[in-house]
């Protein structure tokens, strides 16, 4: 992927937080208050850690839970499927934001826009990065937009 012409690198960490928040919308975790607030901070420019006791922390683990529960109850006593694959395929996509989403939040910008970007499913995600490492016109410290 080339740059774009009036690329500036004060922006990464701003166009990664634009993708995984997109992320978070395509997959349906921007559902959850605790991802919604999360997107929100983060498109103001925040980042921080996050524990496993707190509140975005215990919905990010839930999320991986019922991934993998979704993949291990696959038939019924009865032996019909209780969760068909288009429902596992969206819990495997819903966790695999959960997890952009830690990265997003714990790692270098450029760490975690390998999770992130690989977990787009938009097709055009390539024309938003683009759009979101291209130096605004306003400079190169423009507000984050989705």
């Amino acid at each position: 992927m080339e740059k774009p012409a009036d690329f500036h690198p004060t922006r990464v960490p701003v166009a990664v937080a634009n993708q995984v928040i997109r992320l978070a919308v395509e997959t349906g975790i921007d559902a959850y208050p605790q991802v919604s607030d999360v997107m929100a901070r983060m498109a103001g420019g925040e980042r921080w850690r996050v524990d496993d006791e707190s509140a975005l922390g215990t919905r990010l683990r839930t999320i991986a839970a019922d991934a993998q529960a979704s993949w291990r109850s696959s038939i019924d006593a009865n032996g019909r499927d209780v969760i068909d694959q288009d429902e596992r395929d969206a819990w495997r996509r819903r966790a695999g934001a959960a997890q952009a989403l830690l990265a997003t939040l714990h790692l270098p910008p450029l760490q975690a826009a390998e999770t992130v970007l690989h977990q787009r499913l938009d097709p055009h995600w390539r024309q938003e990065l683009m759009a979101d490492l291209a130096e605004p016109p306003g400079g190169p410290l423009g507000e984050p937009g989705c």
